[in-house]
């Protein structure tokens, strides 16, 4: 959009799905962008790679629409997919303005972490339309592993504080990723990994508390990360106000809710 360039121009186009109701505007944005939808009738660029939670939890409902996805997290996924691409962009032999190929790509995607190849794999359903076995392709692994990096040594958080943003004028930290209590009715447990909260929160928070007064801590099982009271009672002493993406109501929640006290924001 800033660029005022139509997708179809651009070698790769990517989406973050943290929810299967955003999974619609998938086919959409594509055809508005000027981009055949399904992946089997593109036989040439751009390159449509989807993300996130609700993608790597389920992305069959979108399989069609998508040339790759990855399952996990960035952190451990991003690189060695860029340099893919990217070597695939420099190729001498490729003319300068030929859009990429998947199938030109295809064995070079095959195999990197977390990247799953949706026309890589044969699906069978039923007659009730259930999904009942999924049959790899010659070449293809028979198991996609999750990419996930084994520890988060900088927590991710907000690069921008505005007024205009869904949590108006709040940081956002990211306290820890995973859960270790698997709840059916929740993906964190299920395809966050193993409970690892982030290093280098203290530091992080005091910095967003130089620019606003209102943080929010984004994870789970808050009570579970050594460093979380240490935290709460830093905002409180700079009289900043705080919120918690969710919090699990046991003993240990409840001597948090305790030391935390007035700075406790429970309305946004």
């Amino acid at each position: 959009i800033e660029a005022g360039r139509p997708l179809s121009e651009y070698d790769v186009v990517a989406f973050s799905l943290p929810y299967e109701g955003g999974y619609p505007r998938v086919p959409h944005m594509l055809m508005r962008g000027g981009v055949e939808p399904l992946s089997e009738r593109r036989p040439r660029g751009p390159l449509v790679i989807a993300g996130g939670a609700a993608a790597s939890a389920n992305p069959e409902p979108i399989a069609d629409f998508l040339d790759a996805v990855v399952v996990g997290e960035a952190e451990a996924a991003i690189e060695p997919l860029l340099d893919v691409l990217i070597a695939a962009r420099l190729d001498p032999s490729r003319k300068r303005k030929a859009p990429l190929s998947f199938e030109s790509l295809r064995d070079d995607l095959r195999g990197l972490p977390g990247v799953y190849l949706p026309s890589d794999y044969r699906h069978t359903y039923g007659s009730d339309g259930m999904l009942e076995g999924i049959e790899p392709m010659p070449g293809a692994p028979d198991r996609i592993e999750a990419a996930r990096p084994a520890r988060i040594d900088e927590p991710a958080h907000s690069p921008v504080i505005s007024d205009r943003s869904a949590f108006p004028n709040r940081f956002l930290v990211e306290a820890a990723r995973g859960c270790p209590y698997r709840c059916r009715f929740c993906l964190a447990g299920h395809t966050g990994g193993s409970f690892r909260p982030a290093k280098g929160i203290e530091e992080t928070v005091r910095r967003g508390l130089e620019v606003t007064p209102k943080v929010g801590l984004i994870g789970t099982a808050f009570t579970r990360a050594a460093r979380i009271a240490k935290v709460c009672e830093l905002v409180a002493e700079a009289g900043g106000s705080l919120s918690f993406s969710s919090i699990r109501v046991d003993a240990g929640s409840l001597e948090l809710l305790e030391k935390v006290g007035p700075a406790l924001d429970i309305e946004s």
